[in-house]
């Protein structure tokens, strides 16, 4: 119920801005911070940067949620025996899973300097919606796989996971050269680590 509810308040939140954003602004496309100068329009130059310190302190929010969950989900791989061990190596003192955060750390200093802000948000953008088409593919094939073990259970969830693949892929259409590049990088990690580690199973005290 909470993910469903933080859906629908995200999504009429993120709709609302960009009707602002929409209605304020002649063409949007033409500057690369739309929030600042919308706000301008409506409120001069104090609400211009009101909106602006709002939106950094959003983006630091971000970064810092993903700095915490981030390396826990690659710990867990790695507890499973899908990412190397040394991901899931915990720290003797703090108890945090050093390396997986640290690795976290470097990937996202290296993609700050290598890229713009805009090639990274159309990144992060399509690898979202990369993972919500193939978690709405996973669904049938659980459902086979795995009938009347889910904890939650949508009626008519069958369709809804086939609007979300052919969503997901309608918006995929507009990715960039650069991001088919990064993702069929990104595929041929993970297809060799699949090869490398497809033999593992955790140990029962792990």
């Amino acid at each position: 119920m909470a993910l469903m509810a933080a859906l629908v308040i995200i999504t009429t939140v993120y709709s609302l801005v960009q009707v602002v954003v929409v209605h304020m602004l002649a063409n949007s496309a033409q500057t690369s911070r739309p929030l600042s100068a919308a706000a301008h329009v409506f409120g001069g130059s104090s609400m211009a940067t009101l909106i602006s310190l709002g939106a950094l302190v959003s983006t630091f929010g971000g970064l810092a949620a993903s700095m915490i969950a981030t390396p826990r989900i690659t710990f867990a791989f790695a507890e499973q025996g899908d990412f190397p061990r040394w991901f899931g190596v915990i720290h003797r003192r703090y108890q945090t899973p050093y390396v997986s955060i640290a690795v976290f750390a470097v990937l996202l200093w290296a993609l700050a300097l290598m890229g713009t802000f805009s090639w990274n948000t159309a990144l992060s953008t399509s690898s979202r919606l990369f993972v919500y088409g193939m978690t709405c593919a996973a669904l049938p094939i659980l459902r086979k796989k795995l009938p009347g073990q889910e904890g939650f259970h949508l009626p008519g969830g069958l369709a809804f996971a086939v609007l979300g693949i052919a969503f997901a892929l309608v918006l995929l259409r507009r990715m960039g050269l650069s991001e088919l590049v990064a993702f069929a990088i990104t595929a041929v990690i993970s297809f060799l680590n699949w090869l490398a580690l497809r033999g593992n199973t955790p140990s029962p005290n792990s």
